[in-house]
């Protein structure tokens, strides 16, 4: 399984940081009464919103091709370390936000990342 690139940022930065719990529960709404719920699955992926600052232009190129390359669009899973430093399987949540980019000054750049972390 591919694996994040060494010469890029070990893990996501914590200003904007997000990640949410998974989703393993229905909720039906009664005609009458008060409204069901139950849990539909054990486990599902945590969707996690971050960045990354690429201090040069070669840092960008790296990650684009990681992503397009390796990654074949962002459509396959790879490993890295969560929020704990733990190891972790992730995968891009494949649309147009996915994977986007913006510079900071003429040489850095600070790339978005949409991505889940599979259970």
């Amino acid at each position: 399984m591919p694996t994040w690139p060494a010469s890029l940022m070990p893990y996501p930065l914590v200003t904007g940081y997000q990640e949410s719990a998974p989703v393993t529960a229905i909720r039906t709404e009664m005609d009458t009464g008060i409204a069901k719920q139950r849990q539909r699955y054990t486990a599902t992926p945590r969707r996690v919103t971050g960045a990354v600052t690429l201090p040069s232009k070669a840092d960008l190129d790296t990650l684009y091709t990681f992503f397009t390359t390796t990654l074949s669009g962002g459509s396959l899973s790879f490993d890295w370390v969560d929020r704990n430093g733990a190891p972790c399987v992730y995968r891009f949540i494949v649309g147009p936000d996915a994977l986007r980019w913006e510079p900071l000054d003429p040489e850095r750049w600070l790339a978005h990342l949409q991505l889940e972390i599979m259970p």
